[in-house]
């Protein structure tokens, strides 16, 4: 859901999502500690809870970390493609005019 809500060209298809969303959200907590205290023992319940939570964070972390890289490597192509079309376009001014 989170993907489409980028391709929204209306308001109301924007809140829509955005409400499904966070039903989705609110449910999967719930559901996931209940899973994981009845898969993991009452010693291991507490570590198997933090790893999950820390899923969250190390998302976020990553997600900033590959976006950038990302980001930089599309800028990167964008500045090297303008450079060489304006590079060309006047080097071919150049060769019209003698």
């Amino acid at each position: 859901m989170t993907l489409v809500t980028g391709f929204v060209t209306e308001f109301w298809q924007l809140a829509l999502l955005r409400i499904g969303l966070g039903i989705g959200q609110a449910g999967c907590n719930p559901l996931a500690t209940s899973l994981i205290a009845d898969y993991f023992s009452v010693e291991l319940r507490g570590s198997a809870i933090s790893v999950y939570n820390w899923g969250i964070y190390t998302g976020y972390s990553l997600s900033f970390a590959i976006g950038n890289q990302i980001l930089k490597h599309l800028v990167n192509l964008t500045i090297i493609k303008l450079y060489l079309y304006f590079c060309n376009n006047n080097h071919n001014n150049n060769i019209k005019g003698r």
